[in-house]
């Protein structure tokens, strides 16, 4: 985060409020020094999740009269005109509430990380031009995606306030995913910028999560996917495949509790074992319930064109 907030001076188009967000307690000793450069700092404490902190930095920027937001991981680095890029794309696409990067593996800026998502009718989620050569991309038109990685997205705050904030419960991973498809099924589009260009390493995605957020994911949406559970079911196969594949058989007792814990509809932050079934002082398993708000009627229309 100290890289990227370095970084900030030289951009082309800077934003007017930088907000830290603190979900690790790094920042604790050094808030005065942020504020003279500018930058305030937001505490999180117990690292809640990457939704949790957007939505602290929304919070806390609420009244500032900006048009737009600009979301970033601590471990994105942007080049020095990709926020000017992706603000003139906003502007010569009213329609557009998200605008995102191309995104770069960090450790091999010459090969694509994410060209954009796209999101199939089983719910499951790809990164278009994932590997590809950089080069390739660089330079080519905007165009309309599924949904853009979460590492860096501008987002117009109007389209924030049409459809509500992040959702929390996800902890990490597919949070953005649903946060754009809400956006769609309004009739926003989310637009990637390929002239916009960002570097980023991608995390340790767990067997727990991705077999948990994906079935919680598609909770949300009963009439927007097909068959829910037997691809859930498939999740966890492939997961443990991928276990066995990279010989880290812990990986199919932690698929196993996701599976569990998305059918129980159990979200928030994962348990610290598959085996635990921890409680909180209420008494209630640890991870929060996963309330579904089920999608509108034009959800119903729209099915399948993910």
């Amino acid at each position: 985060m100290t890289e990227l907030v370095g970084q900030i001076r030289g951009w082309s188009h800077a934003p007017r409020h930088v907000v830290v967000v603190d979900n690790s307690g790094e920042f604790a000793a050094a808030p005065a020094a942020l504020r003279a450069v500018g930058v305030d700092v937001v505490n999180s404490p117990g690292n809640p999740g990457y939704a949790a902190a957007v939505n602290a930095g929304l919070r806390y920027l609420h009244n500032s009269g900006s048009e737009h937001v600009l979301l970033a991981t601590q471990d994105a680095s942007a080049s020095p005109v990709a926020v000017e890029s992706l603000l003139r794309c906003l502007q010569a696409h009213p329609e557009a509430g998200v605008a995102a990067p191309l995104l770069l593996f960090r450790s091999n800026p010459e090969q694509v990380f994410s060209a954009g998502g796209m999101l199939d009718a089983k719910g499951r989620t790809y990164h278009g031009g994932y590997r590809a050569a950089a080069s390739q991309w660089v330079g080519q038109p905007d165009f309309d995606v599924a949904w853009a990685d979460g590492a860096f997205l501008l987002v117009r705050k109007s389209a924030l306030e049409a459809v509500g904030h992040l959702r929390e419960d996800f902890f990490l991973y597919f949070e953005e995913v649903e946060f754009q498809l809400r956006l769609r099924l309004q009739g926003w589009t989310v637009r990637l910028v390929p002239n916009a260009v960002c570097a980023q390493e991608p995390g340790n995605y767990t067997p727990y999560l991705r077999v948990r957020n994906r079935i919680l994911f598609l909770s949300i949406f009963p009439h927007y996917f097909d068959l829910r559970l037997r691809f859930s079911l498939l999740d966890f196969v492939r997961t443990c495949a991928i276990a066995i594949r990279n010989r880290r058989l812990s990986g199919i007792l932690w698929a196993w509790r996701g599976l569990q814990d998305g059918r129980k509809g159990i979200g928030g932050k994962p348990p610290s074992s598959p085996f635990r079934g921890e409680r909180n002082a209420a008494g209630r398993p640890v991870g929060a319930d996963f309330p579904v708000e089920r999608e509108t009627a034009s959800a119903q229309s729209q099915r399948g064109e993910a």
